[in-house]
């Protein structure tokens, strides 16, 4: 789940987001981390993010929420940090 939009499986998360428009250069910085309660039998973490790079405002923090099964992705939610809050 991105950007309102969701993918589900890996064939559709490969191909499922739309192209950009112009190549984007983007620095990822992890600013924090910490693993939640699990849920469903889902373990969760929530890894917040600072981007910065070419697209649209420079900037931005992001929080991706994690499920993990048997160590795999079960399911990621990026959301804006102030959403976290």
């Amino acid at each position: 789940m991105d950007e309102d939009q969701e993918w589900r499986g890996t064939a559709a998360i490969r191909d499922g987001a739309p192209p950009s428009p112009r190549p984007t250069r983007t620095r990822v910085q992890v600013t924090g981390a910490k693993t939640l309660d699990e849920t469903d039998g889902a373990e969760r973490h929530d890894v917040q993010i600072h981007l910065e790079g070419n697209f649209p405002g420079g900037e931005v923090d992001l929080t991706d929420r994690f499920a993990l099964r048997a160590g795999r992705i079960a399911r990621l939610e990026i959301v804006p940090a102030e959403a976290t809050r």
